[in-house]
C-alpha cells in the first residue's frame, strides 16, 4: 500500500468518525429533551410490540441489554421473559484490567451471561457507568453451556437507528464484534428504540450490524 493509499484511508475513518459522533451528539440532544414520562410511555407500547413480535413469540433463549435512563426501559421485558420461561441472557463488559486481560487472551470485549431472575437482577452490582452487570469474576453460564440453549434472539441498544435496521451504537463496536464472533444460525436481531432516536440515513461501514427489526412507539 502506497503512503497517499494509506492517508487517504486514514482520512476516510476520521471523516467517518466525526460524521457518527456528530450523529451521537444531536440524538442525544433529542433524548436528554424527553420528559420521564414521555420515556415511560413509550417504553411501554415498544414492550407491547416486542411482546407480539413472531421472533419473541418463538424465541426460547434471549438477550437482553439492561437499559440505562437513555433508553428504553428493559425492565419490564426482563420480567416478560420470566415469566413465560425463557432464558435470559444479560451482556457483561470486560473494563480495566478485566478488559485488557481478554483482549491478551483474544476474547470478546462483552460476552452474555444467565440471569436467573428479577431478584438476581435487582442484586446485581453497577459498573463504574452505572450500569448493573455481573460481576466479571462470578460464574455464570452462557448461551449453549450447562444445558442452556444457543441464543435465537439478541434485543439491541443503540444511540440511532433508521428503520431499515441501520444503527449507530456508542462506538465500542461491542455488539457489532460479538454478533460477527456468533456461529451459523445467527439470532434474530431486534432493537428497541425511541422515536426520537430514530433518523432517515445513518453514517455506517460494513462492519456494523444491520439489526432485523427496529421497534419504536409509532
Amino acid at each position: 500500500m502506497s503512503s497517499a493509499n494509506g492517508q487517504g484511508i486514514a482520512h476516510g475513518v476520521e471523516v467517518m468518525r466525526a460524521a457518527k459522533a456528530a450523529v451521537r451528539t444531536a440524538i442525544e440532544s433529542r433524548l436528554a429533551g424527553m420528559t420521564t414520562e414521555n420515556k415511560a410511555e413509550q417504553s411501554q407500547q415498544v414492550l407491547r410490540k416486542l411482546l407480539q413480535h413472531p421472533s419473541y413469540v418463538r424465541s426460547t433463549s434471549v438477550a437482553v441489554f439492561l437499559s440505562t435512563a437513555a433508553e428504553v426501559d428493559t425492565r419490564p421485558v426482563l420480567a416478560a421473559l420470566f415469566s413465560s420461561g425463557k432464558a435470559c441472557f444479560v451482556p457483561r463488559y470486560a473494563y480495566g484490567k478485566a478488559a485488557k486481560e481478554r483482549t491478551a487472551k483474544g476474547l470478546p470485549g462483552m460476552e452474555m451471561v444467565l440471569l436467573r431472575d428479577m431478584q438476581d437482577f435487582e442484586a446485581l452490582p453497577t459498573t463504574p457507568w452505572g450500569i448493573p452487570q455481573p460481576a466479571m469474576d462470578e460464574p455464570r453460564h452462557q448461551p449453549g453451556q450447562g444445558g442452556l440453549p444457543p441464543l435465537d434472539l439478541v434485543l439491541m441498544p443503540g444511540v440511532g437507528f433508521t428503520t431499515r435496521g441501520d444503527r449507530l451504537g456508542h462506538g465500542m463496536g461491542f455488539y457489532d464484534k460479538f454478533l460477527a464472533a456468533l456461529p451459523a444460525p445467527k439470532p434474530a436481531t431486534i432493537a428497541l428504540a425511541f422515536r426520537e432516536q430514530v433518523v432517515d440515513e445513518l453514517p455506517t461501514t460494513d462492519r456494523d450490524y444491520t439489526v432485523d427489526a427496529v421497534l419504536t412507539a409509532d
